[in-house]
């Protein structure tokens, strides 16, 4: 082993902790030859390699892509037992999501992003900026722009993450997730500031 290997992660922690289904479940479709749509890769935190930033890297395959259970299938199959839904953490996160073509990094699906009250609209590439606390989640937008190549989606905060609060010394219940009651789809998006949509349509790579 080499002195400084224990600083790099090429194995996928934490499977329990990803949305969609369990572990088990995902197994037991990769036993029939299918895969679903958003497949993580990797996954590191502090607990991982301590002292490390928290970070996952998945793929989002298009529906074209061999063997892949479609999403209706996969809910009449399995119930969600990790919905994904508005949440916080305790550390700042960057959010980036990214098209595959070197050329053409800004073809992805359409989306949008849940901050705070607000959902903004995502047609291309982008990255965010979550302050801590600040309740978020990535959405997506019916009848949108759907890209026919997989889509990028990492992920980076300086902490380990946990999807509900862990309780404070005393406390008998772990602390609700943050919930929004209202969201403003249009108007001035004071929220928006905190997102760098990536390349415009047409502008080439440098060679």
């Amino acid at each position: 082993m080499a002195k400084y290997d224990k600083y790099i992660c090429t194995q996928l922690f934490k499977r329990e902790m990803l949305p969609g289904p369990t572990p088990q479940q995902r197994d037991q479709l990769g036993a029939e030859g299918l895969r679903i749509s958003m497949e993580h890769v990797l996954w590191i935190d502090d607990d991982i390699i301590p002292g490390s930033y928290y970070g996952e890297s998945t793929w989002i395959w298009p529906r074209s892509y061999p063997n892949q259970i479609p999403p209706e299938e996969l809910a009449k199959r399995f119930a969600n037992a990790r919905p994904m839904f508005p949440h916080a953490h305790d550390f700042p996160e960057l959010l980036s999501w990214w098209g595959t073509d070197p050329d053409h990094p800004e073809d992805t699906t359409t989306m949008g992003m849940l901050i705070g009250d607000e959902e903004i609209p995502l047609e291309r590439s982008w990255v965010a900026y979550i302050p801590a606390g600040m309740p978020h989640m990535p959405i997506k937008v019916p009848g949108g722009r759907v890209t026919a190549r997989p889509v990028c989606h990492w992920t980076s905060g300086p902490g380990s993450y946990t999807r509900e609060k862990e309780p404070s010394d005393g406390d008998t219940e772990q602390k609700k997730e943050p919930t929004v009651t209202t969201v403003r789809k249009a108007g001035v998006m004071k929220n928006s500031e905190y997102i760098i949509l990536g390349n415009k349509p047409g502008v080439k790579r440098p060679s």
